[in-house]
Formats: C-alpha cells, structure tokens, sequence
C-alpha cells in the first residue's frame, strides 16, 4: 500500500533586488532530456511550486514584464527531492536573460523526514560485489545488513540483502519502483533473484532511502522505504555495454578453504539502449542483464569419525561394560558396537572426514561442491506525451533464473543434500498523468507483481534416500544426530507463486503556501504455495553415534495422513491518505498529514484454513473452520504525521528538522505464512517415542501409535494492532561549497509486534523461592519427547503460538557528511550508533539471520526472560565511500592515453557484531517436547557474571566464546542466562576500484575496470553454527524427589546432575564460515554512448 514516491518538486520564491515578494511572475520549468515544459504563476507569496516532476536535468526561467529574465540551468532533481530554485529580479527588459548555472541547495529546508540519496554517479562508479544494486542503501545513516550468518537453515525462495531500517525488523522495509511495491508478497522482503542479489544497477538512474517519518503517502511499513527509479529514454539516443568477469586465479583463498581453493566463474554482461521513438513525443529504454556463475563454497561440516562409522569405541577400561549397547572387547582393545542393518545405508551417507579429529565420536569433514546460478534480467520502458497535460508512462520488468544449492533445507551440506532452486520475478506498472492545470495535477496508476519460486531436492528419491513418512510420494526424510553432527536427509519442498494487484490514484495541489497531495490505494493479495517442511518425516537421535549405528532413535517427528500442504491464501486492502506541506513563513515549513489504512482478514479459497479461538480449552472437535481466521483489528488505524522544517537564517545553508508519525503495520499473509499451511485440522504433525516406534525404524511408525492429540500453529484470534512511533530530530549545515552534515537524533518504538511461543507449555511447579520446576524424563516413566507436566491443554501436543504480543524500542544517533560531486571528486561518510531492544526479532522464514532467539525459554515469562538486544542490533555502524577523478589533464599522444582518465573509488565498512543467544545444547526444561527444548534451552550464568565471554579478541576461529563460562543447571530448571547476551563478531573491509576511461570518439567512451572486494583480505568471522552454539553434550544424573528442591511433597522424581560430570560440546563457539568474500578481483568493460 505504497503511493507515488517516483517524483520530485522544484519550488521556490520570486523577489525583486529589494527582497518584496513578486507575484503574477511566469516560471518555466524545461526537462531538458525531453524538452517537456510546466508553466506556473507565482501567487500573492511570490511562491512557485511545480509537483510530480520526473528526476532530470531542468532549466528554470522566471518572466515578468519591467524585470531581466532570470534563467537557472544544471538543476539536476533526484527522487523524492524538494529542490529550492529562488530568484532575485533585476529592473530591466524581460529580453534580457541572466543565466546562473549551478545545482539546487543540498540542505533540506523543507521536509522533515530522513532520507538519503543514492545518485548516478554511485551507482555507476562504486564498486559492487555481483552488482547488487541494494548494497549502496548501506551507505545510508541508520541502515544495516542483516547478514545470512546462521547455518541453522535455508530460507524458501530468492531475495536480495536483507537490511535493518532505523532499528525495524527486516520485513518492515519497502522497496518501490517508480513508485509500485516490488516487495516481495510472499515473505515480506527485498527482491531479488536466484543469485541473491538484485539486478539493475545498468538500468536505475537512482534511489532515495527514507529513513524516519516519512510522509502519509507512504503506508503499509513501519522501518523505511527504498524508492528507485528507472532510466528513460530522451531525445538523444544513449546506452551502454558491458562485460565483468571473476575467477578463482584472481582471488585469495577463504580462510576456511582447502590447500586449493573452490573453482570459481563468473560472467556478468548486458547492454542498454534508451532514445526517442518520437522526437519530443515518445521515448523508449530497454535494458538486459545477465548473470551465469560456477562457484564452489567450502563448508566445513561435524561427521562421525571412521572407527564410529566402523562401530569401534575406545575401551575405558572395564571391558566396554559401561558402554553399553551389548559392545564386547575385540583383540584391537576397541569395542565393537553390532551395526544394525537397517542404519548401515544411512551410516555410510557419512562421508568419511578429511578435517581435525575432535573425539572419539566427531569429527570434521570439509566440504567444497560447485554450484551453478543462472540468471537474466530485462526492463523495458515506454514514455509518451499525448499533449502538454496528458502523459503515459509503462515499464515491465522480470528477473529469472535457477541456482543450485549444496544445501538442504535444514542446513545440511554433505554431498547428498542439495536443492535446486528455480525463481522468476516480474513487475508491471502503467501509469497516466493528467494536469488539470498549473496547480492541479492526478495521477493514476495500475501496478502487477507476481514472484513465484520453487525449491526442490535434486536427489529426491534417487539412490539409497529413502522416506520415513506416510506419503509415497515424498522425497528422503532427515536423520537428526543430536550434538555436533550435521543431519543427514532432505528436508524441504516447496513452491509458492504469489501476486499483488495494486491501483492508486493520487491528487496534487498547490493553493498558496499549501503544497498538498491527497489519494487512494486498493491492493489485492494472493498467494498460492505448496511448502511441505519435512514431508519425508524425521528421525531424531540423542547425540551419541551408537544411538543411530545400532538403530535407536528417540524421537519420529512428521506429518501424518491427512495432511495438507497447499494453500491459495487471499487478501484485500485500503487506504487514503492527505499530506499538507504547508510553507507557514519563507523560512519554515510544516510537514502535515493524516493516513487510514484497511486490511480485510486472510482467507484461503479451498477452505483449507482453520483455528483455535479458545487454545487453552479447545479440543479437537472444537477446532474453528469457519471465517474469519481471526478478529480484525485493522478498523481504526489513524495514522497522523507532524513535522516541520526551518531555515533559521533564510540562507538555505542551516536548517532544524524534526518529525513524529504514527505507523500501523498492515497484516499481511506472509505474517502467518507457517501458520496458514500447518493451521488446524488440514495439517497434522505429531512426535512419537518409545521402544515400539523405535522397532519401526527406518520405515515410519504404525499409525496405531500415533499419538490422539496432534501438535499445530495457530494464530491468536483476537488480534492487536501492530504499530510503530518514529520520531526525529535533526540539524543541518552546508559547511563549505557542496559540503554539508548531518547530525540526527533518531528513535521508535514498536507496540504489539509479532511473537511465537509455545502455549501449550507443561505448567510448572512453583517453588516458594519463586522459581519454576518441571519434572523430568528419566523419573516419570517416559523417555519420549511429551513432558512429563501435564500440559494446559492435554487435547493437544505442542501449540505453535503466534501472536501481536511484544514491544521494541529503538534510539540512535546518526551523523553523516557528504560532499556533492565537483572538481572531480565526492564522499560520503555516515556514522550509526544505535541501540535496539526488543522481545523478539523474527517472523516465520522471511528473516534470514537465525541467532536462536525465536523461541522464548520459558514460555510463562516471555517478557521477562526474552527482553534483550534485538537480533538485528549493531551498535556501531560506520561507512565512507568516494569517488576521485585523478587530475591529469593536457597532455596529448601517447602519453596522454595512457596517464589520462583514470578514477579512484572505494568502499570502506566497519561494524561490531550482532547479539547471539548461547544455547545449553540438551533438553532440560521439560515443559515441551524435546525439539523446541534444545532450540530454546539457555544455560545458566557463571560464577563470574560474565554473559558474553569472548575470547581474547574474537578471533579464535577454533573457539570464539568460552563455554566454560557457563553452568549447567539442574534438569527440570531453566538457565538464567537471558537472550542475545553474546556479542558476535564484527566486520571491517574496504572495496577498491580504478578505472581508466578512454574517449572512442565524440559521445563513446571505453572504461577499463579493476574491482577489488576486500582488499586487505581480512577474515570477517560469521558467528558460529547452530551446533557450536551449545554449550553442553550431556552429563550425568541421579533421580532425587523433587522435595529437594522446595517442592511439596508427593509431587514426584526430579533428576540432579551429577557434579564434575558434565560434557562440554567439542565444537561449542567453533566458527566455521566467514559473513564476507576474501580478496576477490573482478575485472570489467563497459561502453557508454
């Protein structure tokens, strides 16, 4: 629900030499690209305001009989920019022309928003890793990465970066283009295409990022938007070619890669062609990009070692008797565990390790498969003038591609499990422009998105994969060996195609000193997808290889018959708005407007959508199928913005900003995207233990042992509201010529933001010292995955939660300096530091990054013990880049060619790390089942307090934490360790590039390319993997009655563990992949005419 944002205004005041006001003056604006002109009279104020003007260069002229003509030239408007073009008249004859040739003001005097621009010349110039366009939003104040730095899984689908606005989670960033949404409707992200990255930097002129309290034309999020703009074409034909090319001989090797590096290729090339198809009438751009690539990662990867795989275990000394498993001493003093037949096909999926032995049981495997991407965009652009009032402007755009991934869904990366990933995005926008007259202007515009993306196993079913689950059709299921060990399977299938219908209609007027724009938007959403998370079923083992060798699962964990995996989910909604820039005195403008928003509620068209209203007491029978999926609290969501702008010495070299706005979130599918396709009762899932399941394996258990009561995720049904507060203030000064800064004080704060939790938790026991105490597994008579409490509802297992339940705040100071290009040279620095907290940071797969926040740790505090640093939080954020013409000039021949034309650029980045949450590594808790245990579970703090005990200067990669900080608390109890404690680490690189350009002839000019990324071949760590993140393997127990522990009597076992037993994870803050590229070099050409 995005209005216009395409556009930009040149405004201003008309005086004589003595400074009176002059109205009734004649002021010409003239894109001179296109020679479209725009006449406006300036009023009783002697002010001018010419709206919905196309970014461009301009001539200004300013008419009036007994005054020189004034003419201002080299006005470039960028996006979204307010340029002030004021003239001073002299007496005279309005024959005469006095010309000024010079660009607007950089200071913004008029709006109260945040926002920056990224220009031609950055896009152009700045070296870009896979020429991903999104990466320059970095350079913005406020605008941070959040990095793919988890290995706890893949996410569904192809997207661009993801990027943290002004301390927002990362679907609450907007991405325009030419003013229509292209943000991704299934998930709620950037676009992009299968190579990760979003093409077009050939084909976007520019884009502006706005930052905080951006006006009441822009609706539906809550963090910032991105507003690019695509080239057109002009009366003189121009375009470009281009070629960029990469290999492995160019690079230095990752820090983690073999003695030989993976093989690498890379080949980027296009063209693009713009011109009129009718002079001064008709113009056309076209563009074409592709990108083809061959790129080996190296994965280092946790495997049984070759005597474990053998069934041969050291001998502690009494016999094997303590190791259990019927094991008996063979003549080589080792004990052999017998194979199960069954497990000896999965066994030998392990491959053997060629890394470092880390025990007994584990070790490293390193592993460097190639993976193909290929992919191509194109975007074609037609704009026409019917007449001096009438214009028509439509673009169509589509990225598509497949890639390979040697991965599966789950995260595994051994040399079975690979997915293929295949994705096409397209966007359409048609839109007619209409001056009613000077100071009226409607635009219509009509704007199609479609993404569709299917991610498929490429080995489903082929060999020895076999499936675990109810469905014959499904591929291999996953084997899960708890601990170190990377699984083994397959685990995701998926398909989803999904399309956004969007018309709006928006108003402008200017009426005096009141510049308004008023408008409607109707969107209409649809998603259809098949996402089937583990369909083959799942066997999970205790950490221990004898458990799988000898073919003793604890857990099967699937969906069951009866399950649904399709969804074709549809939603509706509306929005109108009005903004007042109201310029109250020459020198200060307040920033007025009002915005209400409607959304309908989700439906689904088969009816395959159900819920419980009443989770506590509902069963089975009760489950709701019928509308609405939950009650909508999207009726009264008044937004209203206030801001003003002042120059406060009427120089338009100083100005005093500040702004506020309320924000509403607009609901949308993707928010219960997990929900909706395993929602009641069209989706079942159920964990089952015990020693019958466990006679059943490999195959799945007999469905008479399925378990009456199922697990699902459902939706709080009596919704609240999301909505963010934003608020700034800022002070502004050109401090030289083309030079100014930026300071700012930034904050928000978020109010009913999305959360899950398991509801159907075990209840506890409340200990008079106030604590919660859970029976545990070994005194209870169960050894399955159920706790041992009873739960709140014993209709159901597991009750997946989500609900508009917590609450964030965000401040920061944000300082930048930007000196605009001229006399061959431009910069621009900008300084974050930032702090954002919150109680949960994820909403279903969307978010990219997985630092093990998502599910809380105790699901009857889930204020109080997830309360911490967001998962997006960096503190620190710092960037400068550059561009610099090297000054050598008059000289001719060869001398000339060969030292003239050259051109510097660079990037430098520095940023601390993101938080972590440390994990025990085991089930403990016992308040439900044993999955959601070891992704939630925290261990207790340390005799010293020390919650983010790094060590030495986070550069150990065998070790980036001390796990011996932390202390294993008794089975039963939470960890009081709270969330995202850990500080993970930071980056620092600098990208380089130098050009040499070469004139061809008149208007055609050659640039030889050299990119270097990362120039000085730091390793920037990525925090560890989601197995390096527990701190504990196991540990010994004794049962006590859990009387011990201050419970009543008669309330029955308790476990306690067993002193100096405890076994510390070998891999516990392992690193083992880095969040940047070493140095890699990338070598270009490219012709523009």
């Amino acid at each position: 629900m995005l209005a216009q944002g395409a556009t930009g205004t040149i405004s201003g005041v008309v005086s004589d030499s003595t400074g009176a006001v002059l109205p009734g003056v004649e002021v010409t604006v003239t894109n001179v690209g296109t020679a479209q002109s725009r006449l406006v009279i300036t009023g009783d104020e002697g002010r001018y305001s010419t709206l919905q003007l196309l970014s461009g260069d301009y001539e200004v002229r300013a008419a009036l009989a007994g005054f020189q003509t004034g003419v201002r030239q080299g006005i470039r408007l960028v996006v979204g920019q307010v340029a002030v073009v004021n003239f001073s008249l002299q007496v005279g004859s309005i024959s005469e022309e006095v010309i000024v040739t010079g660009e607007a003001p950089l200071v913004n005097t008029t709006n109260s928003a945040l926002a920056s621009i990224i220009d031609q010349g950055q896009l152009a110039d700045l070296p870009l890793n896979s020429r991903d366009l999104t990466q320059l939003s970095l350079l913005t104040p406020g605008v941070q990465q959040v990095r793919a730095s988890i290995s706890g899984g893949v996410i569904q689908g192809a997207a661009g970066i993801r990027v943290s606005i002004g301390g927002a989670r990362i679907y609450s960033t907007g991405f325009l283009l030419d003013g229509s949404d292209v943000t991704d409707v299934s998930r709620g992200v950037g676009p992009g295409g299968a190579a990760g990255t979003l093409f077009g930097v050939e084909t976007v002129k520019e884009f502006q990022v706005i930052t905080n309290n951006f006006s009441a034309e822009y609706s539906r999020f809550v963090g910032g938007i991105m507003s690019m703009v695509t080239k057109s074409g002009t009366n003189e034909v121009h375009g470009s070619v281009f070629y960029f090319g990469r290999n492995d001989n160019l690079d230095a090797r990752n820090f983690f890669d073999l003695e030989v590096a993976p093989e690498f290729r890379r080949h980027q090339f296009g063209l693009t062609v713009g011109g009129p198809i009718v002079k001064d009438k008709t113009f056309g751009f076209f563009s074409w990009e592709a990108f083809r690539q061959e790129q080996g990662n190296t994965f280092l990867n946790i495997v049984p070692t070759v005597n474990a795989k053998l069934g041969l275990f050291p001998d502690d000394g009494s016999s094997c008797s303590t190791i259990g498993f019927g094991a008996t001493l063979n003549p080589a003093g080792l004990c052999q565990v017998p194979i199960n037949p069954d497990a000896q096909v999965f066994i030998d999926l392990y491959p053997d390790p060629n890394g470092a032995i880390l025990d007994a049981q584990s070790a490293e495997f390193i592993f460097a498969p190639g993976t193909p991407t290929n992919e191509d965009f194109f975007n074609g652009r037609i704009d026409h003038n019917f007449s001096d009032r009438d214009s028509f402007f439509g673009r169509y755009t589509i990225q598509g591609g497949d890639r390979g991934s040697p991965r599966d869904g789950s995260g595994t990366s051994l040399p079975f499990a690979a997915t293929i990933l295949n994705n096409r995005n397209q966007y359409l926008t048609l839109e007619w422009r209409h001056i009613v007259s000077p100071t009226t202007i409607n635009t219509a515009r009509f704007s199609f998105t479609r993404n569709r993306w299917t991610e498929d196993p490429d080995q489903c079913g082929q060999g020895p994969l076999l499936s675990f689950s109810f469905f014959d059709d499904a591929c291999m299921g996953q084997l899960e060996l708890r601990g170190p060990f990377n699984n083994l399977g397959l685990w995701v299938e998926g398909r989803n195609v999904s399309n956004a219908y969007l018309y709006a209609d928006d108003l402008t007027l200017t009426r005096g000193q009141h510049d308004m724009k008023m408008g409607v938007i109707i969107s209409r959403y649809q998603t259809n997808d098949f996402i089937f998370g583990n369909r083959g079923g799942e066997w999970r083992f205790d950490g221990d290889v004898k458990n799988l060798i000898t073919g003793s699962p604890s857990v099967w964990f699937g969906h069951v018959t009866g399950s649904i995996g399709e969804r074709g989910v549809r939603e509706t909604t509306f929005g109108i708005y009005f903004q007042d820039d109201f310029k109250w005195r020459p020198n200060f403008t307040w920033n007025l407007g009002l915005r209400y928003d409607w959304a309908g509620v989700p439906t689904e068209v088969n009816g395959l959508l159900g819920n419980l209203r009443d989770p506590l007491n509902d069963t089975i029978l009760t489950i709701a199928t019928d509308e609405p999926y939950f009650v909508n609290p999207q009726g009264k969501n008044w937004g209203p913005r206030i801001g003003f702008a002042w120059d406060p010495f009427n120089d338009g070299k100083t100005s005093i900003r500040a702004g506020f706005g309320l924000f509403f979130e607009t609901i949308l599918p993707y928010h219960f995207a997990n929900q909706i396709r395993r929602s009641p009762p069209f989706s079942k899932s159920a964990f089952v233990a015990g020693p019958a399941v466990k006679a059943a394996f490999p195959g799945p258990p007999p469905e008479a042992l399925l378990p009456t009561s199922l697990g699902f995720q459902i939706a709080e049904f009596e919704q609240k509201q999301p909505y963010t507060m934003q608020w700034n203030f800022t002070l502004q000064r050109e401090v030289a010529n083309d030079i100014t800064l930026t300071a700012s004080y930034v904050g928000s704060k978020g109010t009913h933001l999305q959360a899950q939790r398991m509801i159907n938790a075990a209840e506890p026991f409340v200990l008079p010292d106030g604590r919660n105490l859970w029976r545990t597994g070994s005194t209870c008579g169960t050894t399955g995955s159920e706790p041992c409490n009873p739960r709140r509802n014993t209709n159901f297992t597991d009750l997946d939660y989500w609900e508009y339940s917590t609450d964030s705040t965000y401040s920061g100071i944000q300082l930048s300096g930007r000196k605009r290009f001229g006399a061959g040279v431009q910069f621009q620095a900008s300084y974050t530091y930032g702090r954002s907290i919150d109680d949960n940071s994820r909403v279903n797969f969307s978010d990219i990054q997985d630092n093990f926040s998502k599910f809380p740790t105790d699901n009857y505090a889930l204020k109080s013990v997830n309360h911490g640093l967001s998962d997006h939080d960096i503190r620190h954020n710092f960037t400068f880049n550059y561009g610099y013409d090297i000054p050598v000039s008059g000289m001719s021949g060869a001398a000339g060619a060969l030292l003239m034309g050259w051109q510097m650029n660079g990037i430098l980045t520095l940023t601390t790390g993101g938080p972590l949450t440390v994990l025990l590594g085991i089930p403990s808790d016992w308040d439900r089942d044993r999955e959601s245990q070891v992704l939630a579970a925290r261990p207790s703090i340390g005799p010293d307090g020390d919650t983010s005990p790094v060590n030495g200067d986070g550069r150990n990669a065998a070790q980036y934490f001390d796990p011996t900080a932390f202390t294993l608390q008794n089975p039963g109890f939470h960890g009081n360790l709270g969330r995202n404690t850990l500080i993970g680490p930071g980056i620092s690189t600098f990208d380089f590039s130098l050009f040499k350009n070469t004139a061809l002839s008149e208007g055609v000019n050659l640039q030889f390319r050299a990119e270097f990324f990362n120039i000085f071949n730091r390793t920037n760590f990525a925090t560890p993997s989601r197995g390096a993140m527990g701190v504990f393997n196991g540990a010994d127990t004794v049962p006590v009655d859990c009387s011990v522990y201050g419970a009543p009597a008669g309330v029955g076992g308790c476990d306690m563990v067993v002193p100096g037993t405890e076994q510390i994870n070998p891999i516990a803050g392992q690193l083992d992949k880095t969040n940047t590229t070493s140095r890699q070099i990338q070598l270009g050409l490219r012709i523009t005419f």
